[in-house]
């Protein structure tokens, strides 16, 4: 999430809700949680990624994990490691905006998964990763992008 992230994304979607006084539908009440990734974080593991390739392997058989493959290649997840209540995560759009959503509070979805995070163990020992970026931080930067982009006024 960040800066020039997509519409159809929470974030977007919360944040303009809340400017135009519409409600925002919170589904499981906003009780599960969610591992929010700033792009600038994201970026800085990509980079790191470039930087720590993989060396090819002589010895060539069947693994049961592509993640660790004896190619030159690997699949690592670069996350923040953080989740987060979506609860928490709309409480800091509304004090950043300085306005209370408009609440509808929904049953879990079917098919929606309760708790999500990024196991960042591989990231942190391979690419020294860890995400630089608070919740707190990355919508505050989200919201004051959005303000000068809409041309929004407190």
């Amino acid at each position: 999430y960040g800066p020039w992230g997509r519409p159809d994304m929470a974030l977007y979607k919360f944040t303009e809700n809340i400017f135009k006084r519409k409600k925002i539908h919170i589904y499981n009440k906003g009780n599960h949680t969610r591992d929010f990734t700033y792009i600038d974080d994201v970026t800085n593991g990509i980079i790191k990624c470039l930087k720590k390739i993989p060396q090819k392997s002589k010895k060539r058989k069947p693994l049961k994990n592509p993640s660790e493959s004896n190619g030159p290649f690997r699949i690592i997840n670069i996350g923040n490691g953080n989740p987060v209540k979506l609860k928490m995560y709309i409480k800091l759009i509304e004090n950043n905006i300085g306005k209370k959503a408009k609440k509808k509070l929904l049953k879990i979805q079917k098919g929606d998964v309760k708790d999500t995070w990024a196991d960042i163990k591989q990231s942190q020992k391979i690419l020294k990763y860890k995400a630089k970026t608070s919740s707190e931080t990355g919508v505050n930067k989200f919201i004051e992008w959005y303000k000068k982009y809409h041309n929004k006024n407190k």
